[in-house]
């Protein structure tokens, strides 16, 4: 086990081992790092020595946290956005978006253990995490009794990744398919310690690059940091069927739809007037955001570029919202924010302002939250 001060390196041939195990020979493959002494980083490939090579060089960057890669098959045309090189500092619209993902290959489970954030985990909640990625093997390997689905075992670098192979294609009932499947995964299997990431659904989610670096905050002697490895490839895959995931995804559990998402609807000119004042909040806080977009059928919403909460979160992982009701509220999709919402966002943001933020003129009625 590496010490903190031990120097990892990223492993080229882990990574083409990866490549060969993850991929179809024709794939074009994103690959996206955050955080970086460049900005974030994003490159298309299809030359898989290139890609490897890339890799190792902006993972072995000791200011780079970690390396990530697309799972899923996109459109062949992005790898005109960067054929088979890195671009420094890109902007918005380089990434692949849900939209330009033409096929579901893997269904990924993220097993992550529960700790603070900005830390590596320790080997104890390491192990929590691959002891429930195992129960998860064995459900899918016995599912149907002796005619069960392998799957891949993974090393996230702090937790645990199964893939499972699946054939889907990239159609929003797909989607939510998806969604219900992990929500009903983590129901059954996430523990106190270990939780199932029900936020990597979506088709364009990205995927630590096996091979690579994993460095979250400071690295400890019980904290360190970790390579992201495959651990267990079976010599067969099936893909699991349409039919199975359905029935997995039926016994998700209903969620609970807040009162506030359920009142009625206000006029545009008060959601505008809303939206003017949201736009000045978030600008004294300094908080960067993308353009205004339309949202629950009459509001709004700004994804920010970070969370406040993690860095790490990117857009379009978190944002602030004004519902058609006029409501306001913050969301962050991952796991490790699930908790805050708009009354822990709005202190931090005031913090930056330095006084509290006057949402409504002198005798006018309160905005709502959610």
């Amino acid at each position: 086990m590496p010490t903190a001060k031990s120097k990892l390196t990223p492993d080229a041939v882990e990574i083409r081992r990866a490549l060969d195990v993850l991929f179809e020979p024709t794939q074009i493959i994103e690959l996206r790092a955050f955080g970086t002494k460049y900005g974030t980083c994003v490159g298309f490939y299809s030359d898989r020595d290139k890609l490897a090579s890339d890799a190792v060089k902006i993972s072995e960057n000791a200011s780079t946290p970690a390396v990530f890669w697309t799972l899923q098959e996109i459109h062949p045309d992005l790898l005109s956005r960067s054929p088979d090189q890195f671009q420094r500092r890109v902007g918005q619209g380089v990434a692949t978006t849900d939209v330009e993902v033409t096929r579901y290959r893997w269904l990924l489970c993220d097993c992550d253990p529960v700790r603070a954030a900005q830390t590596s985990s320790t080997d104890a909640e390491k192990a929590d995490a691959l002891k429930v990625a195992t129960e998860i093997r064995d459900y899918f390997s016995f599912v149907n009794g002796l005619d069960g689905y392998n799957s891949i075992l993974a090393d996230s670098g702090n937790g645990s990744h199964v893939l499972l192979r699946v054939d889907l294609d990239a159609s929003p009932e797909s989607k939510t398919l998806c969604a219900h499947v992990l929500q009903s995964l983590s129901q059954q299997f996430s523990t106190d310690g270990t939780k199932i990431d029900v936020t990597v659904f979506n088709p364009s989610r990205i995927c630590k690059v096996y091979g690579t670096v994993v460095r979250k905050g400071l690295a400890t002697p019980d904290r360190p940091y970790r390579m992201a490895r495959l651990l267990d490839v079976p010599l067969t895959l099936s893909v699991v069927p349409r039919e199975l995931l359905d029935r997995i995804a039926a016994e998700a559990p209903t969620p609970v739809v807040p009162a506030t998402e359920n009142q009625p609807a206000v006029s545009s000119a008060t959601i505008e007037q809303k939206a003017t004042k949201m736009e000045q909040f978030l600008k004294d806080a300094k908080m960067e955001h993308r353009p205004r977009m339309e949202y629950d059928g009459g509001g709004c919403k700004w994804q920010l570029n970070a969370c406040p909460f993690n860095p790490e979160h990117k857009a379009p992982d978190s944002y602030t919202f004004i519902r058609a009701s006029g409501a306001m509220g913050f969301k962050c999709s991952h796991d490790h924010c699930v908790n805050n919402k708009w009354e822990q966002f709005r202190p931090v943001a005031e913090a930056v302002i330095g006084h509290q933020f006057a949402f409504v003129e002198s005798g006018n009625s309160p905005l709502a939250v959610c």
